[in-house]
């Protein structure tokens, strides 16, 4: 029988259940009467009973024994029995349970070491890419600015001689032109 269905009682049992209560009665009720008789007499203690009621005795508890097995203790041991069965049968459930939330657990963690891992190495692949594209950027860069300053310099160092040139002949004039005011009379 698995855990959770309904236990299917026999028509039988069922035929049988108001009967074995009636009798269960009966005999509780002869005890109780038996009973009654003992302890009214328990202001005499007495040790060692007389031998013709302790005959009676042990027939009545061996006649009572058997029914009370039967009606009782049987019912009452096998529903504790299965009532075991069924704590242990959680129990071994859920240690699988468990078990299997660890394995998914482990399980888990490899996989998202596994992804930091791949994301880290795709990190540092990006890093690198962009580290190599600015080097390169960077030396174009100044490629292009050493071309111009070199053209700039070259266009400077034309003008600056152009303008020698230019200014060589202005200066000449000049000087004649002032030694003549300073001297008053023409070169």
């Amino acid at each position: 029988m698995q855990q959770g269905q309904p236990r299917s009682i026999s028509k039988r049992a069922l035929r049988r259940a108001p009967r074995d209560r009636f009798m269960a009665a009966i005999m509780f009720a002869v005890l109780i009467l038996l009973a009654a008789g003992s302890a009214q007499a328990a202001s005499d203690l007495v040790l060692i009973p007389d031998l013709w009621t302790l005959i009676p005795l042990l027939v009545l508890f061996i006649v009572i024994v058997f029914p009370l097995n039967a009606l009782i203790f049987r019912p009452v041991f096998a529903t504790l029995d299965e009532r075991e069965q069924r704590t242990s049968g959680a129990r071994e459930k859920a240690d699988e349970i468990s078990k299997e939330a660890d394995e998914v657990l482990t399980r888990y963690r490899t996989e998202l070491a596994a992804a930091r891992s791949a994301a880290e190495q795709a990190r540092r692949q990006v890093v690198e890419t962009a580290r190599e594209e600015q080097t390169r950027i960077t030396s174009a860069a100044r490629s292009e600015a050493e071309e111009k300053v070199e053209g700039a310099r070259s266009e400077l160092t034309a003008s600056l001689e152009q303008a020698r040139s230019e200014m060589g002949g202005h200066v000449r004039e000049l000087a004649d032109a002032a030694a003549q005011q300073i001297l008053g009379r023409a070169l």
